[in-house]
């Protein structure tokens, strides 16, 4: 019950603090999803983390309803770190922010970032996922591992959609430009691709699926730490 009453209190505190910091970018009703995934993710992080210490592992996959798998821990464990970098990084600046004052600050800080970064996904992230499960090596080695048990399977999906992603792009780069096509027939050209995209990894690769979906959505993330990183990192990205 309090464990409830508290995701609660994190929900709302979340909502409320989204709609009044960025009031133009999400309706109620997506500011709503949002915030409920971003609380039950880390909440399940959460209680997961903590569970491990208390009782077996098993019997928390239970509690949940749903099966831990290898690619979900890793999914998540990128996810979550990426989510958590930005206040982790902001803690350190506010250490070295006396170091960092001197004429070449603004190196000192690109690499501070960067360090922090590639430490914080190499060493402390994987940390996590092999505590809560036994991977037997390193998660990113499982990863290869995990690719190349089906090369030409999971590789040919890789090309495929790499493939997609630049036809696609290209198209409706081209179609963006023309006034004459309306905002909302671009949208639905959008979930046209993603149809295709997704229906043979379904299909044929689902465990894959949610693997390469999940990288995706780290890199993009990483990508959206390092632009929103002003004067920083913009100018050695733009």
């Amino acid at each position: 019950m309090l464990w409830m009453l508290c995701h609660g209190l994190a929900a709302v505190k979340l909502i409320r603090h989204l709609l009044c910091t960025f009031p133009s970018c999400a309706s109620i009703g997506e500011a709503l999803l949002m915030t409920s995934g971003l609380v039950l993710y880390f909440g399940d992080f959460l209680a997961f983390t903590i569970a491990k210490k208390l009782i077996h592992v098993d019997l928390v996959s239970i509690s949940y309803g749903i099966t831990r798998t290898e690619t979900g821990i890793i999914v998540q464990g990128l996810l979550l770190g990426l989510l958590l970098f930005p206040m982790v990084f902001r803690s350190i600046l506010h250490i070295y922010q006396i170091s960092l004052r001197m004429r070449d600050a603004q190196q000192r800080k690109m690499v501070l970032f960067f360090v922090t970064l590639v430490y914080f996904m190499v060493v402390a992230v994987p940390s996590w996922m092999q505590f809560v499960h036994d991977f037997h090596q390193h998660p990113f080695l499982w990863v290869l591992t995990f690719v190349f048990s089906e090369p030409l399977k999971r590789l040919s999906l890789c090309v495929y959609w790499l493939l997609l992603i630049a036809v696609s792009v290209s198209r409706f780069y081209d179609i963006s430009r023309s006034s004459k096509v309306e905002r909302i027939l671009l949208r639905k050209y959008y979930h046209l691709m993603a149809v295709f995209m997704f229906l043979p990894a379904v299909v044929l690769q689902p465990k894959f699926l949610d693997l390469a979906f999940g990288v995706a959505l780290a890199v993009f993330v990483t990508l959206e730490i390092i632009r929103v990183n002003p004067p920083l990192l913009c100018q050695y990205v733009t």
